[in-house]
């Protein structure tokens, strides 16, 4: 197992953001934040698992656009500049 680092790079849709990150199956995500004015995502992985699991992420952006009924679990709120991020996942 290792700690290893992603580019968290989300499509901004209408009024929200979606990103979709493929890490090795059994991975846990540690964190997403902030580095050098660019997201970042840390995840635990075990480095011989060959099957790749696709992780999808909902970004809110304050004040923006947030559905009334949703089954997404929170996970962090991270800041860029004037910009704050609110990540979701399903």
């Amino acid at each position: 197992m290792k700690i290893y680092k992603y580019d968290f790079k989300f499509t901004m849709f209408a009024r929200n953001g979606v990103a979709e990150i493929s890490l090795p199956l059994g991975s846990k995500v540690l964190s997403i934040q902030n580095q050098d004015g660019e997201l970042k995502l840390w995840a635990l992985v075990d480095e011989k698992e060959e099957l790749m699991h696709t992780w999808r992420y909902f970004v809110f952006g304050t004040g923006l656009y947030f559905p009334d009924k949703t089954e997404l679990k929170y996970l962090t709120t991270v800041q860029i500049d004037s910009f704050v991020w609110h990540i979701f996942t399903e």
